[in-house]
């Protein structure tokens, strides 16, 4: 199988660093409408930039599909992506957060449940580190028809050593990785289906070799058969300083409860029309979740405040304009949890 993999073409995913780390680095979802595409997606928590994709062609490659991805009773919601490669041809999306994750001595945990396919084809989740001393593949290796761990050299257009477990990746399974980074060689360490709680004390792949000094890129990628597609399916990406912390429902500490995203639709509008807006939460409360809301703009009108009930991800809330004589812009502000988002809502003149 060739391997196509730019490292220069990876978006940058940077995350929180061990000093200033809370339980749950990030989360994301897929909590977008159904069949739309992951390009240009932006929700999730703990993220600053949008989901890109990263290789020549890629439109279309990647889409949201309807309903979570259940593993391991792994606490879960909103939809999840599907990313298609085809021939042999990579497809990959990248996002970014904070900073970057790890140093000598750091250990960070990551989770992820993953849909795979037959033997033949591969794909997963691609870290990279800044370095770029080589790249490390979760999901489903090249040489193996099982769930694993592949270090793919810099620079080469094939796959380099891996570690497989005994589980089929033709399945579904929840995948728990520690990245453990010290002096020479970094320890990457996998768990396929774990029970909840702690890790087991031996995982099902191992593999060590030099990454880096930190993380500061992830990626979700698909190589096609030599013919025909394949297409794998993504859902439910944590990363936490603890196996705790990225299995949620299945033993651990229930997900956080944060707000991922503010959409207005349309967001463009002719001056007395309406808009809707939409808040989006990173996972389902237990109980009702107040969204408050605000604009300082005396051109637009929200309610105070928006409630998502009790086990969904999104409410919409009615936004009325007022008529303008030139275009003109006003900003919505929606606050949860200690988090503020906010989505610019443009208003323009009659039309002569």
């Amino acid at each position: 199988m060739r391997w196509l993999i730019s490292v220069m073409l990876l978006g940058v995913l940077v995350f929180a660093s061990s000093a200033a780390r809370g339980a749950v680095l990030a989360h994301e979802g897929f909590a977008y409408p159904s069949n739309s595409g992951l390009d240009f997606q932006n929700g999730g928590a703990g993220f600053s930039g949008v989901w890109a994709t990263d290789f020549v062609d890629g439109t279309g490659a990647g889409q949201i599909l309807p309903g979570s991805l259940s593993a391991g009773g792994l606490q879960n919601s909103g939809n999840h992506a599907e990313i298609t490669g085809v021939n042999f041809v990579p497809k990959g999306f990248s996002r970014s957060l904070a900073s970057p994750a790890g140093g000598a001595g750091a250990t960070v945990w990551m989770s992820f449940v993953m849909r795979g396919a037959a033997a033949g084809n591969s794909g997963g989740v691609l870290i990279n580190s800044q370095s770029k001393l080589g790249t490390l593949l979760i999901g489903q290796p090249q040489t193996a028809p099982f769930f694993g761990l592949a270090r793919i050299p810099s620079g080469l257009s094939i796959q380099g050593p891996t570690s497989a477990s005994n589980v089929p990746a033709s399945g579904q399974a929840l995948l728990v990785a520690r990245l453990r980074f010290a002096a020479g060689a970094d320890i990457f360490d996998l768990w396929v289906n774990p029970p909840g709680g702690t890790a087991p004390a031996t995982p099902d792949a191992s593999l060590r070799f030099d990454l880096g000094s930190s993380v500061n890129h992830i990626q979700l990628v698909s190589w096609g058969a030599k013919t025909g597609s394949v297409t794998y399916g993504f859902d439910e990406l944590r990363f936490g300083d603890s196996f705790a912390d990225v299995t949620p429902g299945g033993g651990g500490t229930p997900a956080p409860v944060g707000l991922s995203g503010l959409r207005l639709t349309p967001s463009r509008v002719p001056g007395g029309q309406p808009s809707t807006g939409t808040v989006l939460l990173s996972a389902a409360p237990t109980g009702a979740a107040v969204v408050r809301l605000s604009s300082r703009s005396p051109l637009v009108q929200v309610p105070e405040s928006v409630t998502v009930p009790p086990g969904a991800i999104s409410a919409t809330f009615p936004v009325t304009t007022v008529a303008v004589s030139r275009r003109r812009s006003a900003a919505i502000t929606a606050s949860f949890g200690g988090i503020t988002r906010s989505a610019l809502l443009w208003i323009e003149p009659p039309r002569r």
